[in-house]
């Protein structure tokens, strides 16, 4: 069997042919009851033409198509069960890596809950140790005021310095505590799933559609087979919203002899 179809002399008898039809149909027209006929003899021969080229296209690739499907079929049962093996590693992965994940997750959130309870009693402290100061320098400063009141000018000087000492100290630890509280973050904590060559992570982003009537038109496509199929069955009588029907004349011509 030769292998070049352009050297196989059935092929270049129904290419010859073939091109012999193409060049009568140029400019192709009928004007006559005589010519339809002819015409219509024409027809018959151009599609004998299609068919024999058919029938030797097939002749061909038969054998073509026989010996692939068996390859892929002899290959299918392995790549099929790798795949499914790919999965199962895959998933066995992905199920680690999430588990790792959830892990940091929830060690972080404890960590910054920690983190938000520390700072709450820094904060707290300060806002004692500020209520305890303001305590004390209010009793210093009513004792200087007494003092005063007696004529002691001395004592009611004594009690304001040690109001103003308290004060000072207390915003002093109070600025301290607040600092403190401030600089008091979570650390930010990593997962552990190792690093192997050749295999990177991803995040894939999905879809599923849960209302076909709320999506945008240009989202939307019609599909033209299931309208064709109710055009063809239907005809004239076709009622599809959005849809206009004709009808258009065509004409179906026998094989005919090769």
């Amino acid at each position: 069997m030769q292998t070049d179809p352009a050297k196989m002399p059935e092929v270049q008898a129904a290419t010859a042919t073939a091109q012999r039809l193409v060049e009568l149909a140029g400019n192709y027209q009928v004007a006559t009851a005589e010519e339809y006929s002819s015409a219509g003899a024409d027809l018959v021969q151009v599609n004998s033409a299609i068919a024999r080229l058919e029938e030797l296209r097939l002749g061909m690739t038969r054998p073509i198509d026989a010996a692939k499907k068996a390859v892929m079929d002899f290959f299918r049962g392995p790549a099929e069960r790798l795949d499914r093996a790919k999965g199962q590693i895959k998933r066995a992965m992905i199920a680690y890596d999430e588990e790792q994940r959830r892990i940091q997750q929830e060690a972080q959130r404890k960590a910054e809950e920690a983190a938000r309870k520390e700072r709450e009693r820094l904060a707290a402290e300060a806002a004692e140790a500020q209520r305890k100061a303001d305590e004390k320098a209010a009793e210093e400063r009513r004792q200087a005021e007494a003092a005063r009141s007696a004529g002691d000018l001395q004592a009611a000087a004594k009690h304001e310095r040690a109001a103003d000492r308290v004060e000072a100290r207390a915003e002093a630890k109070v600025e301290t505590l607040h600092s403190t509280a401030a600089a008091v973050v979570a650390p930010v904590l990593q997962r552990e799933t190792p690093k192997v060559s050749g295999v990177s992570g991803r995040r894939v982003w999905k879809f599923r559609i849960k209302d076909v009537s709320k999506l945008p038109r240009e989202y939307t496509m019609p599909d033209e087979k299931k309208i064709g199929g109710v055009v063809r069955a239907m005809k004239a009588d076709t009622n599809i919203a959005g849809v206009e029907v004709w009808d258009e004349p065509d004409l179906a011509a026998s094989r005919g002899a090769a």
